[in-house]
């Protein structure tokens, strides 16, 4: 095979090959190229043990007028371009593939090299897609071929399976790898079989991201002479072709399987894994079992047939399958996974001693063809269990609590925080109720049940939890989601409750848990709701101040007159100034920037300062500002406007001012 280039001044860095993984990996024997890196291009006649016979021309003289030379048609661009006259070329023939042929094409691999300049060699390689040959033919067909990226006939790949690289750097030579983008080459076939390829080609550095950058130079080459032309396509089924054969019944070889391994785990699923001991090629098989439940953790005797279903005493084909390690061939791991309809047989000698034969039916991942293994094995199986237990019920620890809070939220929720008074062990308990809806915030008596909805009268499961802090082990706090279980609160009057209850739970570890709550106390209360919204409320400006901000903008803002300001309002209107700057009289609606006789809605809100909460932030959503110039920097401003608040509340305010308002200019 073509695997190493040798007796040259430069080579192939192994990243060009490792870049065309992608488009290479449905082709037989594409893990060959790989083998380009870290060698030295040189003579490609000495190094192939698979070639037809045909010799390489010697090197062309790039003195020699009458070499290759890059030629002016068909219109290279010459200007920012390097030119290589190419001394050696390989032809690799991959045949019909029609996930990258289209039109029933075959594939061609095209490496041409120039081994005449060492301070800037070129290598350039291609994936060809031609018109379908007959098998034996392996003649690049004249003609142009042009980048695509689509796999069309008359074509190079050039993306996934094109690069060219180059040592254009001569102060500091260092190979470079590029993807091919742009470009096209043109193939023309003398006597002999004597090929003439000219082309350009441009694209970016693998460093840079493939893309083209600034200045970047392309390549322009030109090659004449004889290919070195290996074959390396797969037989394939010809559609047309009646008389084509159906796939042939795999081989099957027998393999004794030496070692191996059997896990459990929940719903009685077993993994079993069995192994040879040959040390050339290694087989592996991996079986999922589904048997019936059972307190025995041994493998149940029988037959176990691969299926999708999920019954007993099946094999889960969508995850069972065998390995075939080719350590002869770079240990090419091939995977076949289990047909349907596979059955093998087990029997339990006991003590988790068995013997496991059957023949294996399966599809190879590599070639999709069909696969087969006979295997047998007799043994002890290593085994471990990774079920989980049976359930154990939970100790219910008993808990006293000591000290509560109490915290009230939007939509009638209520927090209540429960704590012991322990010096050893500590419990917490964060208890999320829904109530009815009251004017009284306060707990109603009464059973709450754990729940996972939002109902009245319940207790949220989502919200609540208990914790368990561990003061001999690091303080260790292990929290307690609660599943279910209720809570019985009596209100005593003056936030004084009695809680009890048991709830049930689960730790972070997923052991079962539970608690039982006793709490009797006055718990400190604290309302965490949004305060309304004043409604509808009508707010007198005191105070305004107005600027020009250039643009046709004006800022204008005002504030009442209360000593702690309760609303300031803020617009940025639209408008074409005039001389001396002044708002002109008229309706202003809320738009979108940059329309005349308007204010901008994104910049628009107003303010109102809650004696409690502090200041709640309203952008306006819609309104009308009327504004009347009574001249002098006198105007009178009225307007109504609809909002939304911090909390997404709708909130709504009326305004109106009379004063003087005289602009100042900060557009410079």
């Amino acid at each position: 095979m073509l695997l190493m280039f040798g007796g040259g001044d430069f080579g192939m860095p192994a990243f060009c090959l490792l870049y065309t993984s992608y488009a290479m990996k449905h082709f037989r024997f594409a893990w060959m190229l790989l083998m380009f890196g870290g060698g030295i291009l040189g003579c490609l006649p000495s190094c192939s043990d698979k070639d037809n016979g045909m010799e390489q021309t010697e090197p062309n003289d790039p003195d020699d007028p009458q070499g290759p030379q890059i030629p002016d048609d068909p219109n290279p661009p010459m200007t920012g371009y390097i030119a290589h006259t190419m001394t050696e070329g390989e032809l690799m023939y991959y045949g019909h593939d029609s996930e990258y042929s289209k039109e029933g094409g075959a594939v061609y691999f095209l490496y041409l090299k120039d081994l005449n300049n060492s301070a800037r060699g070129c290598s350039v390689c291609f994936y060809v897609n031609v018109p379908r040959q007959e098998k034996g033919s392996f003649t690049l067909p004249a003609g142009k071929y042009t980048a695509s990226s689509t796999w069309e006939i008359n074509t190079f790949n050039n993306k996934n399976t094109t690069r060219y690289r180059s040592n254009w750097n001569v102060v500091a030579p260092k190979w470079t790898q590029y993807v091919a983008e742009a470009g096209e080459f043109e193939v023309a076939i003398g006597d002999n079989m004597t090929y003439t390829i000219r082309g350009h080609m441009k694209g970016g550095s693998i460093q840079d991201g493939g893309s083209i950058m600034e200045n970047e130079a392309g390549v322009a080459f030109a090659f004449t002479g004889r290919l070195l032309i290996s074959d390396y396509s797969e037989d394939y089924e010809d559609p047309d072709d009646p008389d084509t054969p159906d796939d042939p019944a795999p081989e099957v070889p027998e393999v004794t399987m030496s070692t191996g391994s059997l896990y459990r785990y929940n719903d009685n699923i077993y993994y079993l894994q069995l192994k040879d001991a040959n040390p050339a090629d290694l087989y592996e098989t991996t079986f999922y079992l589904k048997l019936p439940a059972s307190d025995s953790p041994l493998l149940a005797s029988g037959d176990y047939m691969a299926a999708t279903t999920g019954e007993e005493m099946t094999i889960d084909a969508s995850k069972s399958f065998w390995n075939f390690t080719d350590k002869d061939n770079h240990n090419d791991k091939i995977k076949n996974r289990l047909k349907e309809g596979t059955k093998i047989h087990i029997v339990s000698n006991g003590d988790h001693n068995y013997t496991i034969t059957g023949t294996l039916e399966g599809t190879s991942d590599k070639t999709g063809k069909n696969t087969a293994l006979k295997i047998n094995f007799s043994g002890t199986l290593p085994f471990e269990d990774y079920a989980d237990p049976e359930p154990v019920e939970p100790t219910v620890t008993e808990v006293t609590m000591t000290i509560g809070n109490l915290d009230y939220y939007d939509g009638n929720i209520y927090t209540l925080t429960l704590k012991d008074a322990n010096p050893t062990d500590t419990y917490e308990a964060s208890l999320s109720f829904k109530l009815p809806a009251s004017e009284t915030l306060q707990l109603v008596s009464g059973d709450y049940p754990v729940s996972t909805g939002s109902g009245e009268m319940t207790l949220d499961a989502a919200k609540s939890s208990w914790t368990f802090i561990d003061k001999e082990n690091f303080n260790d706090r292990i929290k307690n989601t609660i599943k279910e279980g209720s809570l019985t609160v009596t209100n005593n009057g003056n936030h004084n409750y009695t809680v009890t209850g048991t709830l049930r739970g689960a730790s972070d570890t997923g052991q079962e848990t539970a608690i039982k709550i006793d709490f009797t106390g006055t718990v400190p209360f604290n309302n965490y709701s949004t305060p309304p919204a004043p409604e509808a409320p009508k707010a007198t400006m005191t105070v305004g101040d107005l600027y020009y901000n250039g643009d046709n903008v004006f800022f204008l803002g005002l504030k009442d007159g209360s000593p702690i300001k309760e609303y300031g309002i803020t617009f940025y209107i639209t408008l074409a100034p005039t001389d001396p700057l002044q708002l002109a009289s008229g309706d202003y609606t809320g738009g979108a920037a940059g329309e005349n006789m308007t204010f901008d809605l994104a910049k628009s809100f107003w303010n109102y300062n809650d004696p409690t909460y502090g200041i709640i932030k309203n952008r306006i959503t819609e309104g009308t500002l009327k504004i009347v110039a009574n001249g002098n920097d006198d105007y009178t401003i009225t307007g109504s406007f609809k909002a939304i608040d911090e909390d997404d509340k709708n909130t709504e305010l009326e305004i109106e001012y009379t004063g003087k308002l005289p602009c100042e200019d900060y557009s410079y």
